[in-house]
C-alpha cells in the first residue's frame, strides 16, 4: 500500500476501524505503484533474456572448450598477395605466446594452452585473426595464410601493439 493511502493516526484515535465489505469495490492502485509494477515487470523480462542469452551463448559457444586441461602447437605458414614468404609476428591472444615466421614464412607456436585460441598475424601495420581449436598434445595446421601488400589491399589498417 502507497504511503498516500494508508491510514492516518487519527483514524485509530478510538480503535482499530471495521473492514470493509467484501462485496465493496477494491480501491484501484495509483499509478504511480501502477509504474512501479509495469517497471518491475520490465525489468524481470529483460532479466530473463538475458539469462536465456547467456544459456544460449554457453551452449552454443562450448565452453567446455574453454577449460580443457593441456597444451598442443599450432604450425603454418605465411605468404603474401604473390605468394612470397612473409616474416609476420604471430600471437596467441590472451597469454604470452608469440613467435615470428622463419624467412621462408613457416611458424610453429608450442605450448599452447588446450581449448578455443584466436591467433592475431601481424605484419606492417596490418593483422589478421584466426581462430583454432587446440587438443592436449595435438598439433593444429592452420595451412598458408595470405596476408595484404597494403593496408588498402586487405581494408584491416594500422595495427598499433600494446
Amino acid at each position: 500500500m502507497p504511503l498516500e493511502d494508508s491510514p492516518s493516526l487519527e483514524e485509530y484515535r478510538h480503535g482499530i476501524p471495521e473492514l470493509p465489505d467484501s462485496s465493496a469495490r477494491m480501491p484501484q492502485p495509483s499509478r504511480r505503484t501502477a509504474r512501479r509494477r509495469r517497471w518491475w515487470i520490465i525489468i524481470g523480462v529483460l532479466a530473463l533474456a538475458a539469462l536465456a542469452l547467456a544459456l544460449w551463448n554457453g551452449l552454443y559457444t562450448g565452453s567446455a572448450s574453454q577449460s580443457e586441461e593441456g597444451f598442443g602447437t599450432i604450425v603454418g605458414r605465411v605468404v603474401d598477395a604473390a605468394g612470397r614468404p612473409v616474416m609476420a609476428e604471430i600471437i596467441v591472444e590472451g597469454s604470452e605466446i608469440s613467435g615470428r615466421a622463419t624467412p621462408d614464412g613457416h611458424f610453429r607456436l608450442t605450448k599452447v594452452p588446450a581449448g578455443r585460441r584466436a591467433l592475431l598475424i601481424g605484419y606492417m601495420y596490418m593483422a589478421r585473426e584466426y581462430f583454432v581449436t587446440i587438443r592436449d598434445g595435438e598439433t593444429v595446421d592452420i595451412g598458408q595464410i595470405v596476408m595484404p601488400t597494403s593496408a588498402r589491399e586487405g581494408g584491416y589498417g594500422r595495427l598499433e601493439w600494446r
